[in-house]
């Protein structure tokens, strides 16, 4: 080799580390990171999109998303959206005079405040900031602030989505308990009717319905085509030992989530079942609201009787009873309350158990006094009731 040939080669190789360089610099300048609440009943979530090096962010959140650009004090950092703000969005509400009414709602700025850990794993506090404007009632026009930078905002867990927990077990034949074909309610997903699906090669059936549909798996979202709209579902943790898994729903265009939420999942296991009459009467503590500010479990007894349990019974309690829906361990449970002249029927379906978490497909229907049906409570949804030992009637009522 010449020296002028060997001089080329090395700027060549010289070339390329610097290119190699500065594509590592600009991957570690951009980090998309996830947030969901560490209460798990709450709807709110956030995907945002930061890029360190031009300090602009994009928010996708749980009706609308936005780009704008941030500041960071060290403490926290401090979106501004571009323009006038996300785009708003109307949520129902009622006037002075109890009658409904509208708000269109602005988001101005957020704040993401680190609180353990770090950016690519940790916990974090989001607050939202802007005003909403009254549309018709008593008030119509009137403007109301909310959020400020130094507001506590929502708990979350925060998580690089790098750092997803796979879906490479997720093949043709598996199950997953959770997704829904209903038309989408940004904002308000919670209310969709949850199924138990099968994946195939390229479809994803849902059990109640029988429907196939397509579906596709985009950097880790599972992407199903309802042909007149496209939705997706990605999973951010899972804890093999407890079952418990974290997902985003997102309604999902041009390749991407343009709103967010999270979701409860889970994988069906041959272990579901609450088992034996005596392995039943347990105390069942709520999972899905274990975070809340109110707590619920259920005291079941022997002899078909119970009780609802507020706060452990110190903020109330209600008396219910219970039947198993079919012979076997893993039949159905429906659990009744009354209120007033109607009765509350809960039904717990059995799906996986892991360790003491039980979980469900859980719906809940009103009927009046005579058996006859009123209206659905809620529709099936995933929950998990966590064992906490015998009932014993005359103990658990404290």
């Amino acid at each position: 080799m010449t020296h002028a040939i060997r001089l080329r080669a090395a700027f060549a190789a010289a070339a390329f580390a610097m290119l190699a360089s500065a594509s590592t610099a600009l991957a570690a300048s951009r980090t998309s990171v996830s947030y969901l609440p560490i209460d798990a009943a709450l709807p709110q979530a956030y995907i945002v999109d930061w890029n360190a090096k031009t300090h602009r962010v994009h928010v996708v959140e749980l009706r609308v998303n936005g780009d704008g650009s941030y500041t960071d004090d060290g403490t926290q950092r401090l979106v501004t959206f571009d323009g006038a703000g996300l785009p708003p969005f109307l949520i129902d509400t009622v006037d002075c005079n109890d009658q409904p009414m509208q708000q269109s709602v602005e988001i101005t700025q957020m704040v993401f405040r680190p609180v353990s850990g770090t950016l690519h794993k940790g916990t974090a506090q989001v607050v939202e900031i802007g005003y909403m404007t009254d549309i018709g009632g008593c008030t119509p026009g009137q403007q109301t602030p909310f959020g400020s930078p130094s507001d506590p905002g929502t708990s979350t867990n925060n998580l690089d989505m790098a750092d997803r927990a796979s879906i490479a077990d997720l093949v043709p034949g598996a199950q997953l308990a959770g997704p829904s074909e209903d038309p989408s309610q940004p904002g308000q997903n919670y209310f969709l009717q949850a199924q138990v699906t099968t994946f195939g090669s390229g479809t994803l059936t849902f059990q109640t319905s029988g429907h196939a549909w397509p579906y596709t798996n985009s950097n880790g979202w599972i992407v199903i085509d309802f042909g007149t709209f496209q939705r997706g579902y990605t999973r951010v943790t899972r804890n093999a030992k407890t079952g418990v898994e974290d997902w985003i729903i997102a309604d999902w265009q041009a390749g991407a989530p343009v709103n967010v939420e999270p979701t409860p999942m889970v994988e069906p296991n041959a272990a579901a079942g609450f088992g034996s009459k005596g392995a039943t009467a347990h105390v069942w503590n709520e999972g899905l609201y274990a975070n809340e500010p109110v707590t619920y479990e259920y005291a079941l007894y022997k002899d078909h009787s119970g009780l609802r349990l507020i706060d452990g019974g110190i903020d109330g309690q209600e008396p219910v009873t219970w039947s198993s829906m079919g012979a076997g361990d893993a039949a159905p449970l429906d659990i009744r309350r009354n209120v007033q002249d109607t009765y509350f029927s809960r039904t717990w379906v059995p799906l996986a158990n892991y360790g003491k978490n039980h979980f469900v497909m859980e719906s809940e229907d009103i009927y009046d006094l005579d058996g006859n049906f009123l209206q659905h409570y809620f529709e099936p949804r995933i929950n998990w009731y966590v064992d906490e030992g015998k009932a014993v009637e005359g103990t658990d009522g404290r």
